[in-house]
């Protein structure tokens, strides 16, 4: 139960940043899906790296607070809900130009709620540790994190083109792989690649997301966080909780079972936050993940050179797409 609790909590960024548009851009005509956890991607062997020297954990004000190392590698939350943006409104020029009216209520406020999304999902690493939000809701994801409102339901026709099922419609021709697939080949074209759009350039067997799944495996049995979870677990106790790590707190099955938090779950995530203040984990895990990610990135530096020319290139790209494409520059 511990290690799927940490595969989730560690899987939701990645799934916030692009799964809440990209799955909206296909309901009504298929399931979508993204991205595996970086936790569930790492691989026994990628995590023999020796543990590096202990540094003293930084007193942080949050889980946001500041950035890991591995970020400076990757897109930020707000580059990645842009690009969510610029791919719907493609999406949804390209359905026009059919007659197809889609994605109606597109506006900006999609920018907006996908950062936040993001933030929120960010801000459980390492377990709950927003206070005002276990008070409403517990373990449970916040209600908004749900994201936009999904488009109306497209008809068969419609669908067929979106996804390319139809080679003509209305007397036009319809690219190979429908809308969604022009989409692809524009934001390719202008210069971003299709892995920076799906994962930020840190999914599953990249170097970033390796580094970054790799130092949050390591650290959950580096002493410096096993020592910090049994004062954890001891506090926990010291209220009547048995648990042994904050995952098996959050993995509890009588919060899964529910649709809401009860009065039971809010009581216990309150006070596993407040344990996680009382003995310091939030630094301490930052401090031991950022000591692993920081011995890898010196290990790879070669590769992280080129990764770090590609993210440049594609922050450029998508800054054109967004002076072009962007909320302020196009109606709602």
């Amino acid at each position: 139960m511990e290690t799927s609790v940490v595969n989730q909590s560690k899987g939701l960024a990645v799934r916030a940043a692009v799964g809440i548009i990209g799955a909206a851009l296909v309901t009504g005509c298929a399931a979508g899906g993204t991205g595996g956890s970086p936790a569930a991607q790492a691989s026994p062997s990628a995590q023999a790296a020796a543990a590096p020297v202990p540094a003293p954990a930084r007193v942080l004000s949050g889980v946001l607070a500041t950035p890991l190392p591995v970020a400076a590698y990757e897109l930020t939350p707000l580059q990645l809900a842009q690009e969510q943006y610029v791919n719907a409104r493609l999406t949804q020029q390209c359905m026009r130009g059919y007659g197809i009216d889609y994605l109606p209520t597109l506006s900006g406020q999609l920018i907006t709620r996908n950062v936040d999304i993001t933030e929120e999902f960010d801000s459980r690493w390492y377990g709950v540790s927003d206070s005002a939000a276990v008070r409403s809701y517990g373990y449970h994801l916040p209600t908004w994190t749900e994201g936009m409102a999904a488009p109306t339901k497209l008809p068969p026709v419609g669908a067929d083109v979106l996804t390319g099922t139809v080679t003509t419609y209305d007397h036009r021709a319809v690219p190979n792989g429908g809308c969604l697939a022009e989409v692809q080949t524009q934001l390719a074209q202008a210069g971003f690649g299709t892995s920076t759009q799906a994962t930020g350039g840190s999914g599953p067997g990249t170097v970033v997301g390796d580094i970054q799944s790799n130092a949050f495996q390591s650290a959950q049995s580096d002493p410096r966080v096993l020592a910090s979870f049994k004062k954890w677990s001891a506090c926990m106790l010291s209220y009547g909780y048995h648990y042994s790590t904050p995952f098996t707190a959050a993995g509890d099955q009588r919060w899964s079972a529910a649709a809401t938090a009860n009065p039971l779950e809010i009581r216990t995530a309150e006070r596993d936050v407040s344990c996680k203040l009382r003995v310091n984990l939030l630094n301490v895990e930052f401090a031991v993940v950022s000591d692993y990610q920081q011995a890898a990135l010196a290990r790879n530096a070669s590769a992280l050179a080129a990764a770090k020319v590609q993210l440049a290139g594609e922050s450029s790209a998508l800054s054109r797409l967004m002076s072009r494409y962007g909320p302020s520059t196009q109606r709602p």
